[in-house]
């Protein structure tokens, strides 16, 4: 992967590189019960926890497994609406996870759909990529929807696989195949 962090842009949206200037609207997503329920960690409870995010993601591009997260916003403002990208990225066996947020009032308008088709486009381009999963708690009805319309495949169901909030949590477990996406 390149050192320079790539933005992408769609006709309404863009995908850019988080900054500290994300912290205060990362840090109320992820203090958000009803953004974080499904999301698989616990929720924020102070602002440097957002700080300490930011630099995570920016830390992602260096690991040994490494991967990208970009923020996304409209281009009429450069207000963050949400982040996604790719996490435990496994060159040998070319595959990798997609994981994804958006704010409450962000939802029901496409957005996370344009900004994913996006960032896969660009990861089967620039990581090598034949194999993309996604995990999500059944109940996620949203997420669900969201990743078959993206022609993303279910596997099947990974029993008390998830643990947040001190609980443990079934995920289904969902991937999408190069050949399947430009098929």
């Amino acid at each position: 992967m390149s050192s320079i962090f790539p933005e992408l842009q769609t006709p309404r949206i863009k995908l850019r590189e988080l900054t500290e200037k994300d912290a205060d609207v990362l840090f109320a997503m992820h203090s958000n019960y009803s953004i974080m329920q499904w999301y698989g960690t616990d929720h924020m409870t102070q602002r440097e926890d957002a700080l300490a995010l930011i630099t995570t993601f920016a830390n992602l591009r260096k690991l040994p497994s490494p991967g990208i997260r970009w923020g996304l916003c409209t281009h009429e403002s450069n207000t963050l609406l949400g982040t996604c990208g790719f996490h435990r990225w496994n060159k040998e066996w070319n595959s990798c996870t997609i994981r994804y947020d958006l704010k409450v009032e962000a939802r029901g308008k496409g957005y996370m759909q344009e900004a994913l088709r996006c960032a896969i486009v660009w990861a089967f381009a620039n990581m090598n990529l034949n194999r993309i999963e996604a995990q999500i708690h059944p109940n996620n009805r949203a997420s669900i929807l969201l990743v078959e319309k993206l022609g993303f495949v279910r596997e099947g169901l990974a029993r008390k696989a998830g643990y947040w909030g001190e609980q443990y949590y079934d995920l289904c477990f969902y991937s999408l195949l190069k050949s399947e996406f430009y098929g």
